[in-house]
């Protein structure tokens, strides 16, 4: 699936090198989607699908651009999104970096 580069900037500010799980292959995390709603099922399954597009444009971006890519291939993906944040507690106390560096071990 060939992907214009404004496709790939569209969530795609950052790509973590995981390591090297087998010679000759690279795992990364690379998607971002800050716009979902974790708790509402059509959030998650256009997220699905965002993020898929967001793994084929990143892919074909490093084939085109990077030296070393050319021949390389998408071997899998995760099987689902993974959230964080879906839902946020406000009780009393709000902490902030001075409360974290008094229980700083």
């Amino acid at each position: 699936m060939p992907c214009s580069d404004s496709t790939l900037r569209e969530g795609l500010a950052q790509l973590t090198a995981l390591g090297i799980s087998r010679p000759g292959e690279l795992s990364c995390n690379a998607t971002r989607v800050e716009w979902l709603d974790g708790t509402v099922e059509e959030d998650l399954t256009k997220t699905e699908i965002v993020c898929r597009r967001q793994v084929h444009a990143l892919h074909d971006f490093l084939r085109r651009r990077v030296d070393g890519f050319e021949n390389s291939r998408l071997i899998e993906t995760a099987p689902q999104i993974g959230v964080r944040e879906s839902r946020i507690i406000v009780g009393g106390h709000v902490a902030n970096s001075a409360t974290r560096q008094m229980f700083r071990v």
